[in-house]
């Protein structure tokens, strides 16, 4: 029996990732700096990304032997870095917007959402989004730049130098400090 998320009374992978977009153009439209962003953006990654998933991706096999605690802090350190990315890197509202195109089935039960941001005058940037059932919704898990980079995988090599040099410590201890400059813009 194939699987179907419209058996589940779900809301579609698509709105869930126009609903992030929906609140990524408002941040962007917001004249309040990095921290007014944040604070628009956080509770819409928190409602459409598995932050908690993410971070198990990102940290690799170390994920396996980390005490509950410590996982508990990775986790809530990424998911600051993840919003304050967001926020201090799409900022200046001026005619952009994002468009999503459809959502095609994945392996194991995810489902990839086509989208793009479109800026008039330059060049499309397509953005596409894995997700995976989870919490009774469908969530984000990993997101491909211009349409076909992993970012998790790109941070999962970018991590995996850290903590082979500096432990599970080093890698929240790197993120923080990342989060912090980041948070430092406009």
């Amino acid at each position: 029996m194939l699987w179907s998320y419209s058996a589940l009374a779900l809301p579609k992978p698509t709105d869930v990732v126009s609903a992030f977009y929906d609140a990524l153009i408002l941040s962007m439209k917001s004249k309040e700096g990095v921290a007014g962003r944040y604070e628009i953006l956080k509770p819409a990654i928190e409602e459409a990304f598995d932050i908690p998933t993410m971070t198990k991706i990102v940290i690799g096999p170390t994920w396996t032997g980390l005490p509950g605690t410590k996982k508990t802090e990775a986790i809530e350190t990424f998911r600051q870095y993840i919003v304050t990315s967001y926020a201090s890197r799409f900022k200046n509202f001026t005619t952009q917007h994002f468009e999503v195109l459809e959502a095609k089935d994945a392996k194991n039960n995810r489902m990839l959402v086509l989208s793009k941001l479109i800026r008039p005058g330059e060049e499309d940037i397509p953005f596409n989004y894995l997700l995976w059932v989870t919490k009774n919704n469908w969530r984000i898990i990993d997101i491909y730049l211009g349409g076909a980079i992993s970012e998790m995988a790109r941070l999962r090599s970018e991590f995996s130098e850290v903590i082979q040099r500096d432990g599970i410590d080093g890698l929240i201890s790197d993120l923080k400090t990342k989060t912090t400059a980041l948070s430092k813009g406009d």
